[in-house]
């Protein structure tokens, strides 16, 4: 499992989490997120609850993106 260091460092922490979901037997990559995401609100280590805010706000506007194109070129 290998994170890039070029992106923000944020991203990487949630990142390595969702990878470390998949490793411990999570294969969907939906299943994987929710693990990351539940992973870093728990720790209440507030960078960790950043990470995941900031990549699940992410993933939130990639899904609205799919889902209404025409909507968000406006």
């Amino acid at each position: 499992m290998t994170v890039s260091d070029r992106i923000p460092t944020a991203t990487g922490v949630l990142t390595l989490a969702h990878e470390m979901a998949h490793a411990s037997g999570y294969a969907r990559e939906e299943e994987a997120d929710l693990v990351a995401l539940l992973s870093c609100l728990e720790s209440r280590d507030p960078y960790l609850i950043y990470a995941a805010a900031s990549g699940m706000l992410g993933r939130m506007l990639i899904e609205v993106e799919r889902a209404a194109p025409a909507a968000w070129e406006r």
